[in-house]
């Protein structure tokens, strides 16, 4: 254990070492208060009853401290009534059997007080914690007894329906929820938890203030002394998360459609340079069939200069994107051509980046251009020839 742990545990050990003094003092001043007063009443009032003020001390030392203080009560308890109030006085000798058998149930009350307020002390302390740890939660969450009483409302389930705790618990939930909505919908789920099972389901509900809102609700039995007593109820709004997935899938859907109709040829390539997917007009402008003929072949086998890739796959690392590269290529049966080509890394959401990649076939364009210089340089050529035939005789052949 090291020096950190070891203070760590110190602390620990004294809080609880300063906590545990408090109750065992408390437990001595409550006893000694009970005994003035008791001694008060029997001077004053004439007062006979040795231990009826006792027990509440005991009662609430346990339900404070739990068994060991409330035991420690009821033994001075019985001590100072012994000592005190009992024949002989200042002496511990009872010598009447009544006062002794008095002594003796007295003393088996306390005891019986001390584990039942321990007991009651445990379980509060439980549901504090449980209390705690839901609030904690930001799904709602509250617990009904079988009655369908509100036992529990975690501050998720308060701030959601608008309502403060005192508006909730204690009443049942038929008068909480909309008209007819516990008996169409959820008495018959809660009944089914009631019996022992898990129950899951998604309902639509109109709040005051939001409007109608979807739920998904889980329900969890808890078993008590008589089997299931009490359910507990999970509640998640799924509204937001319902829309945003129907404006993803819309979201896709138009990706989709864009991507498949698009007359420039699209495709996702793998880093290592196979197809993952593309669309058909991608397909076409490499000479396949169908995409699906496509999907998996290496694109760098389509490259007519191979280290072009490298370079421009660098590039596309480094940058992110690069766009307006034109590059030639070559078509499954070997024929070249040229594409106008922009490339996007994808890394999002991946362990491994992919290339989007989208050309445009520019073949009838660079052939144009091609033509375009040809015709040119044909034109300034007719031109050199004309220029020179229209020279003298003389001066076209240096002879004089």
């Amino acid at each position: 254990m090291n020096s950190a742990d070891r203070r760590k545990t110190i602390g620990i050990s004294a809080k609880w070492t300063s906590r545990w003094n408090q109750y065992y003092g408390f437990a001595l001043a409550g006893v000694l208060f009970a005994g003035l007063i008791r001694y008060s009443l029997d001077v004053v009032l004439g007062f006979t009853q040795p231990f009826v003020l006792f027990y509440p001390v005991i009662t609430l030392t346990a339900l404070l401290g739990g068994f060991g203080p409330a035991l420690f009560a009821t033994i001075l308890s019985a001590a100072c009534v012994a000592y005190f109030f009992m024949e002989p006085l200042n002496s511990f000798a009872v010598r009447n059997s009544r006062d002794l058998v008095g002594l003796l149930l007295f003393a088996s009350m306390g005891i019986a007080i001390s584990v039942i307020g321990d007991r009651f002390r445990r379980r509060a302390r439980r549901l504090q914690e449980f209390e705690k740890a839901v609030e904690g939660l930001e799904e709602m969450i509250v617990v009904v007894d079988r009655d369908y009483r509100y036992l529990i409302a975690n501050h998720a389930f308060l701030n959601y329906r608008g309502m403060k705790s005192e508006d909730i618990i204690g009443r049942r939930i038929p008068e909480i929820l909309n008209p007819g909505v516990f008996e169409t919908t959820v008495k018959e789920k809660l009944d089914e938890c009631f019996r022992g099972n898990v129950v899951k389901y998604e309902m639509r509900y109109t709040y005051p203030t939001r409007g109608e809102r979807e739920l998904c609700i889980a329900l969890f039995p808890i078993e008590g002394r008589n089997g299931v007593e009490r359910v507990a109820s999970v509640l998640r709004g799924v509204t937001e998360t319902r829309r945003a997935e129907a404006a993803l899938r819309n979201s896709e859907k138009r990706y989709r459609t864009l991507f498949e109709k698009s007359v420039a040829g699209v495709a996702i390539i793998a880093i290592d340079g196979h197809v993952i997917h593309c669309n058909e007009a991608w397909a076409s402008i490499f000479g396949y069939l169908t995409a699906e003929q496509c999907r998996g072949v290496q694109i760098a086998n389509s490259y007519v200069d191979p280290p072009k890739r490298e370079e421009l796959l660098s590039n596309l690392k480094q940058n992110g994107a690069f766009f307006n590269r034109e590059l030639e290529l070559r078509k499954r049966d070997g024929n070249r051509f040229w594409v106008l080509l922009n490339s996007v890394l994808l890394t999002e959401g991946r362990d491994e980046p992919l290339i989007q990649s989208t050309v445009v076939d520019i073949t009838a364009r660079k052939q144009a251009e091609k033509a375009v210089v040809v015709q040119f340089e044909i034109h300034r050529a007719s031109n050199r020839i004309r220029a020179v035939g229209n020279y003298p005789h003389g001066k076209r052949t240096g002879i004089c």
